[in-house]
């Protein structure tokens, strides 16, 4: 049964083939034939006897021969001719169905490729549930609450200096605990709360005297400039100032400037 009632026919190619217009009349519509015969057949060529070809295509014996052997002079069609068989092959009719059958075997690769991968992920997902469900309750991470207990460490204000240099860490820490400790409701509860210590940091606002390390340094530059300065003079002062250090004569206590 036919696979396809129409084909494409390109006019323009037919009428101007060089090899096409030395063929007669005769062997034109001979040619034409076998063209709807292999399209019908969704195959690039078309081969029997010479009595099989003649009853096929409508033709007497002796027609098919000379129509044949026209197109194969001609150059129009690959003919091969032997063993009592006709063989005539549309070179264009081969090319187009290779570039079909290359498409299809893509386009299957390709839906054979998703299909496993959408296995893969479908069987990833299940056996990560299955997981879940067999792993002990206890082993299972649940939100809590801020700990009593939670300080921000050494490494998390190394990132805060790197990530938010113009906060004062200490500072938004304190606002961290307080606000975590007043919540209330499922929302106070959370699974990773360094993670959500480093969004209060990102989120937190901008100080307005620059940034909160480059006032610490620059505090820390005047208080050595000051004792340098007067590290020679204090070694002259006598009576009740001999025993104090630079740093309590310039008014610095443990905890800061008293000035």
């Amino acid at each position: 049964m036919a696979k396809n009632w129409w084909f494409k026919f390109d006019y323009k190619i037919w009428r101007t083939d060089s090899s096409l217009r030395r063929c007669s009349l005769e062997t034109r519509g001979f040619w034409l034939e076998c063209l709807c015969v292999m399209n019908e057949m969704d195959s690039h060529e078309v081969s029997g006897t010479l009595a099989e070809l003649a009853r096929l295509l409508g033709y007497e014996s002796n027609e098919v021969m000379r129509c044949a052997n026209e197109l194969k002079q001609t150059k129009t069609a690959d003919v091969t001719l032997g063993n009592g068989t006709v063989t005539l092959v549309s070179r264009r009719l081969k090319r187009e169905l290779n570039v079909r059958e290359q498409t299809r075997l893509r386009v299957q690769r390709s839906r054979s490729n998703a299909d496993v991968t959408l296995q893969s992920k479908s069987k990833s997902k299940s056996n990560k549930k299955e997981e879940e469900k067999e792993r002990p309750l206890s082993e299972q991470k649940k939100a809590t609450r801020l700990p009593n207990d939670f300080i921000a460490t050494e490494e998390l204000l190394e990132w805060a200096k790197v990530k938010r240099p113009t906060i004062d860490p200490s500072l938004e820490t304190e606002k961290f605990i307080n606000y975590w400790t007043a919540k209330s409701g499922k929302d106070a509860t959370k699974l990773d709360w360094n993670a959500t210590w480093r969004n209060w940091i990102l989120n937190a606002k901008e100080s307005s005297n620059g940034t909160y390390y480059q006032q610490r340094e620059q505090t820390a530059i005047i208080e050595r400039n000051a004792i340098n300065q007067l590290r020679d003079a204090v070694k002259e002062i006598s009576g009740d100032d001999a025993h104090h250090s630079p740093r309590q004569l310039l008014g610095f206590s443990e905890n800061g400037y008293n000035g």
